[in-house]
């Protein structure tokens, strides 16, 4: 996953990852939800992790995995 710009501003320590549990992007469109934040992609655009969607007016969806004790951080 690579940091959008997005990702910066929300979550200014978040670094370029490899993730195991993407969300698909696609499939979410499909189905009347709602991207409303894209914290981190894959190059082409396909997975997405962390994001938040919006299931029309019901409510939010907004996976993401925490760590604690990154030693390292890639400066913008």
């Amino acid at each position: 996953m690579v940091v959008t710009a997005e990702g910066r501003q929300i979550a200014p320590s978040l670094v370029d990852f490899s993730s195991d549990r993407p969300f698909i992007v696609a499939p979410l469109l499909n189905n009347n939800w709602l991207v409303e934040a894209t914290l981190a992609r894959s190059a082409d655009g396909t997975l997405a992790d962390p994001i938040v969607v919006r299931d029309g007016d019901r409510g939010r969806l907004i996976p993401l995995y925490a760590t604690w004790g990154k030693t390292t951080r890639r400066e913008p």
